[in-house]
């Protein structure tokens, strides 16, 4: 919280003087106002200043978040930063300055702001060049060239699909990220969720005010009601469907005269129903996204986690390994003799022997392991931040409540491979095969086991 703290105390400092503080006592010296009217060339001013404005905050958080540091030379970040716009181009923060800059210039049509932003431009480079990349250089080595080799100074990449280096994270799709932000806010607060959407339509608003009844502002109205029930719900998009469409029918009722008093409130009500429509559909449609994603997420015959699940379970343990070299453990479990279950009582016995085994080992295991089916008879266990001898402990606990049952019910056993992994794998694939290959080794040994090996590459 301290360093979000720190981040924003720097931001604040950085954009107020560069793009508050200093354009305004440009306008004040060369005696500029306001612009008289609002035309296409403020409207593109404004947006780029908005945007510009966006990237630099963006970059912010970003350092904040992944990078455990802020923007300052004296509080730079510990990590290299190469997620969120950094993925794009090396200096988003400069760029997102230079053109809120440049969209203040066109929105003022001031010349000395102009000159104010070519002389930042010019200035961030020879910044860059001379001081911030050595920096980098020296702090972050072959990690920082790679990212380089991938990323341009300036110019955005904006389909850069390349791997970044040394570990950091796999790409995921635009809808994955797009999901993944939608749920990380619907966590938020609801308060705070509120405010967010509040915001966001006063914003809407004000807009449609300070540009006029000529240009509309009718699709921007969607922003507010969208977002409430995307990150919201139901009821909290109905009510900011209302509030817009009260809003929306008052800006445009200031200053026009109707025919009959009626029709402002019949055009708020026909707003009001395309609202309602809008938030009913984006809530059916979050409804049926998160009911595929549980059933894309979960074995459909035993209700436990599936092999994806276990696999990205076991990236990132592999990921905080490798940051805190804390080991961690993973179990393949195989059910013996189980095809004769199958051939002699019939596939529907099979599917109950599943579902009994994987209800009492989830019953077992602690919250902070990860079990998960990986297909036909064949089980996985991941345990982090335990012992060495924990995981031990816990199987123990497993074939005690499951071992006695299934003998006398079924007549199956249990062959169990642990692995502890002191140094992670190169990748998932590499957990699983040697656990797996572990598992067969006490098959053949003569089934009805635990082995446990640790792994470790020195």
């Amino acid at each position: 919280m301290f360093l979000f703290i720190r981040a924003l105390t720097y931001t604040s400092l950085f954009v107020g003087v560069l793009l508050v503080f200093i354009p305004s006592r440009l306008l004040s010296w060369f005696g500029m106002a306001q612009p008289a009217t609002i035309g296409a060339a403020q409207i593109t001013g404004m947006l780029a200043g908005v945007a510009g404005a966006t990237i630099a905050m963006w970059c912010a958080v970003t350092f904040a978040r992944d990078g455990k540091g802020t923007l300052m030379p004296l509080d730079p970040p510990r990590r290299l930063v190469v997620r969120g716009p950094y993925r794009f181009v090396r200096n988003p923060m400069y760029l997102g300055t230079g053109l809120a800059l440049l969209g203040g210039a066109l929105f003022f049509a001031s010349l000395p702001i102009l000159l104010y932003a070519v002389f930042f431009l010019a200035a961030t480079h020879l910044f860059v060049f001379f001081f911030e990349e050595p920096t980098l250089r020296r702090n972050f080595g072959a990690e920082y060239e790679a990212y380089c080799k991938q990323t341009q100074r300036w110019w955005p990449r904006l389909w850069n699909k390349a791997l970044i280096p040394a570990g950091h994270y796999l790409d995921p799709s635009l809808v994955e990220r797009i999901d993944a932000m939608i749920s990380r806010a619907a966590q938020c607060p609801v308060a705070v969720r509120i405010l967010v959407c509040s915001l966001l339509l006063l914003s809407v608003a004000v807009l449609d005010i300070v540009t006029g009844s000529e240009l509309s502002f009718s699709l921007f109205y969607l922003l507010p009601v969208t977002a409430a029930t995307l990150i919201g719900s139901r009821q909290i998009g109905e009510k900011f469907a209302l509030v817009s469409a009260i809003a929306w029918g008052l800006i445009e009722v200031a200053g026009r005269e109707y025919s009959a008093m009626w029709i402002p409130i019949w055009n708020s009500a026909v707003r009001l129903g395309f609202f309602i429509v809008v938030v009913e559909l984006l809530a059916a449609m979050r409804q049926a996204h998160q009911c595929q994603s549980e059933l894309a997420r979960t074995d459909s015959l035993t209700g436990i986690p599936n092999a994806r699940v276990f696999n990205e379970a076991v990236k990132r343990t592999l990921a905080q390994c490798r940051r805190s070299g804390e080991p961690f453990s993973v179990a393949y479990i195989d059910l013996d003799r189980f095809k004769q279950v199958n051939d002699t009582l019939g596939h529907s016995e099979g599917d109950k022997l599943l579902r009994f085994v994987a209800t009492a080992m989830r019953d077992t295991l602690r919250s902070t392991d990860t079990l998960a089916r990986l297909g036909g008879d064949e089980f996985a266990i991941l345990f982090t931040g335990s012992g060495n001898d924990d995981p031990l402990i816990a199987l123990e606990r497993i074939r005690s409540a499951v071992a006695h049952a299934i003998e006398e019910r079924w007549s199956v056993g249990m062959t169990i491979g642990l692995m502890t992994f002191i140094d992670p794998p190169a990748d998932p694939d590499a957990v699983i095969q040697a656990v797996d290959a572990l598992m067969y080794a006490g098959k053949s040994a003569g089934r009805g086991m635990v082995i446990h090996e640790k792994w470790s590459v020195r």
